[in-house]
């Protein structure tokens, strides 16, 4: 049985060390996340978590009055309800 250091090739394949910026359509609100976890769209802060910190993601209305969808590339990420003031995230998030 051979081990696995034996088997093992390297990828042909180049690194990125960075991934190309993602881009959004005119009928988004691209807005960058900001070191603690927040965007600031019309005039408030939203926090959407750190894991986006220094990622474009952009905002659009939602199915709802009052509602706003958050997407980073072509996932939604959040929503933001501004009747309530809550930003909906994680598996809450359906």
């Amino acid at each position: 049985m051979q081990v696995p250091a034996s088997r093992y090739t390297s990828s042909s394949r180049a690194y990125k060390e960075a991934l190309t910026q993602i881009e959004y359509g005119s009928e988004l609100d691209v807005r960058k996340v900001q070191a603690k976890g927040e965007i600031y769209w019309q005039g408030q802060a939203w926090k959407l978590g750190k894991a986006f910190v220094g990622e474009r993601v952009g905002v659009r209305e939602g199915a709802q009055d009052g509602q706003y969808d958050v997407f980073w590339g072509s996932h939604r990420i959040a929503q933001i309800d501004k009747v309530t003031k809550v930003v909906i995230s994680g598996k809450s998030l359906r």
